[in-house]
């Protein structure tokens, strides 16, 4: 069972703002980490229906973007059923052009924002796990926007600004569950996320399915994810008009389909893919390409 908690809490939902490890938790002293590098070359963006009252509808493409970041997770058991967890994403890269005639594509990083939470797993019956979470997002800069967005159409409109932090302060409560069996998985989880700002309170879910010991010598894993992230309308602040969906506002609901393939006892590399299922609000299309390293101890 170990070995299988080890892959599930391995497997990252690759969608912004969001890193979930499901209701298993590490053994005392035990725990692990992932790091991984992600590329999103972005496309299309849909403004929201508010974005009517200035002539904007429906999906909006606009100039070459890239999204290229470093991101980091790790658990760690402190006691039976008690993990500490951390996220950050210390490297995030913007390239976003611009299709009016002359311009050039213009360059932006900025620091991602860290969370440390707490897990409790308060039941473990048989294959059956249910878990609860507490976790705080820490600001690293200001939701304010560093370059205007414009459409490719006739008169090149302006669509939009790209944002690179959230500058938010967010604290998430949750619960999740699975179920763990030889080689399957299966695991469900709910999250309720205030911010501060102004900003919308999110509801945010996922529902996940995965397999270890594939192939000959058992050494390849794989899973699938769908999740969602819903703003509740609660917040007084404007929404944001920005591809990068970092601000109030992103609504989505995505897939993440991930295989990983053990390399030497405890460590396994990674490669996934995410992308959109329904149409996706106030964030760019677009497919995410992430390649990973994990580790267990």
């Amino acid at each position: 069972m170990r070995s299988l908690a080890a892959a599930v809490g391995a497997a990252l939902l690759l969608l912004p703002a969001t890193a979930a490890a499901g209701p298993w938790t590490p053994e005392p002293g035990g725990g692990y980490a992932k790091v991984w590098l992600h590329w999103l070359p972005g496309f299309g963006y849909n403004p929201g229906p508010e974005a009517a009252d200035d002539g904007i509808e429906g999906p909006q493409l606009y100039g070459v973007y890239n999204e290229v970041a470093v991101g980091t997770y790790a658990e760690l058991g402190l006691v039976d059923g008690v993990a500490l967890a951390a996220h950050w994403m210390p490297v995030r890269t913007f390239l976003l052009g611009d299709p009016r005639a002359g311009s050039p594509a213009k360059f932006h990083a900025s620091i991602g924002e860290p969370l440390v939470g707490i897990k409790v797993r308060p039941v473990q019956y048989k294959r059956f796990v249910l878990g609860f979470e507490g976790a705080i997002r820490a600001p690293t800069g200001r939701n304010r926007p560093v370059q205007e967005v414009y459409g490719i159409a006739d008169g090149n409109p302006l669509i939009g600004a790209l944002r690179i932090d959230s500058g938010s302060w967010d604290a998430t409560v949750g619960t999740s569950a699975g179920l763990g069996f030889d080689r399957w998985y299966g695991a469900a989880s709910a999250a309720w996320t205030w911010r501060s700002e102004g900003f919308d309170s999110v509801l945010s879910w996922s529902i996940e399915a995965g397999r270890g010991s594939l192939g000959k010598k058992g050494l390849w894993s794989g899973r699938v994810r769908i999740a969602g992230n819903h703003p509740l309308g609660d917040g007084t602040a404007d929404y944001h008009a920005s591809p990068s969906g970092l601000g109030n506002g992103s609504h989505y609901i995505g897939f993440t389909l991930e295989v990983e393939r053990a390399i030497t006892p405890g460590w396994w590399v990674g490669l996934s893919l995410a992308g959109g299922l329904v149409p996706v609000l106030r964030q760019t299309g677009g497919p995410a390409i992430t390649v990973s390293l994990a580790h267990t101890f």
